[in-house]
């Protein structure tokens, strides 16, 4: 391909990272819990790829807030839930046919009309879909950050990350830590969630950040990774099992470090120009096509992979076969699919 034939820049570099991670957080042995060196690893990989979920928010406030430059509301969410909501449907639906034909691990009363339709919208037969949901909010939520005017954009987002940062999570970080058990009524819902990563994501893409900033910005989340890899095995260690009150979307070590990483890529990605190093950027523009339907495939790959070979989840042979497996594999199913009209809207690009 020539260099006009794909698209490149941070957003694709961001997007293939954060596909791989992804797939190695699920083939990593950190639920497999363990007193022993190898969860002590399983951790630290875990906590450093933790960042995979929200760049993919961030992406989509990137790329998606200006969506009134292109076309209406209506137009906007009408594509938006056309590429996610019918895969999000049809591969929830063909995980409870392979639950209930081939991995027959949940009870017959699973399978019920309502229970179908209750396991499909709270992500139960594919619990890693529980990324739409959040998604879905997103989409139905971007239309308020749109209409805020572009050279006010700036400066309000600016207030809203602080504001998200310091109400919903530094406070109720530090009361927690205090031992102040005080259910902390005072948290903004416009900035909460994924909404934060939303707003984050616009704002690194689009404006430039001081080098003193980046320091400051790359020196928390730093400490915010060494506090969920500590905190994560200090809590899960007392408790026998693991434990995640150091990881989500609103606690704050999650907070900072997802965002620090995002602009690590960012930064990276500008300061070697990788856009004309043109094998690189064929390669992750490539690549890119095929991120959505890793996501939403490599679940059912992992399920066969620990249902047809037998290797243990803790060992690293497992880790080594599996990651590469199920990420080859969804690329080679989207590849077929986009070929036939009929399936090629369950897998987009």
């Amino acid at each position: 391909m020539k260099k006009s034939e794909y698209r490149f820049n941070f957003i694709t570099v961001a997007s293939v990272i954060s596909a791989i991670a992804v797939v190695l957080l699920h083939t990593n042995s950190f639920w497999q819990y363990s007193h022993s060196l190898r969860w002590e690893l399983a951790n630290i990989v875990n906590c450093s790829l933790i960042f995979a979920v929200p760049i993919f928010f961030m992406i989509s406030g990137a790329t998606l807030i200006d969506y009134s430059d292109r076309y209406d509301t209506k137009t906007f969410l009408k594509k938006r839930f056309k590429k996610t909501l019918i895969p999000f449907i049809a591969w929830s639906l063909v995980a409870v046919l392979i639950h209930a034909l081939f991995l027959k691990d949940l009870p017959k009363g699973a399978y019920s009309f309502q229970n179908i339709i209750m396991g499909v919208l709270s992500a139960t037969f594919v619990p890693i879909y529980w990324f739409f949901i959040p998604l879905f909010v997103n989409y139905l939520s971007m239309p308020l950050f749109t209409i805020t005017r572009k050279k006010d954009r700036k400066n309000t987002f600016r207030y809203l990350i602080v504001l998200g940062l310091v109400l919903n999570a530094a406070i109720p970080f530090a009361l927690k830590l205090a031992g102040i058990n005080w259910n902390f009524p005072y948290t903004i819902s416009i900035i909460s969630g994924a909404l934060y990563y939303l707003v984050v994501g616009y704002y690194i893409s689009h404006y430039q950040i001081s080098k003193r900033m980046r320091i400051i910005i790359y020196l928390f989340g730093l400490i915010s990774l060494l506090m969920m890899i500590l905190g994560t095995s200090a809590e899960s260690h007392a408790a026998g099992k693991v434990m995640g009150s150091w990881r989500g979307l609103d606690v704050i070590t999650y907070m900072i470090y997802a965002p620090a990483v995002f602009l690590a890529i960012k930064n990276i990605t500008e300061r070697l120009r990788l856009e004309e190093h043109e094998k690189i950027a064929r390669f992750f523009a490539r690549f890119a096509k095929y991120t959505f339907a890793i996501y939403l495939l490599h679940y059912f790959f992992l399920a066969l992979f620990e249902k047809c070979i037998p290797l243990s989840h803790s060992s690293p042979i497992y880790f080594l076969i599996a990651s590469p497996v199920v990420t080859i594999l969804p690329c080679v199913v989207a590849m077929v699919f986009r070929k036939i009209p009929l399936l090629k809207a369950t897998l987009p690009e």
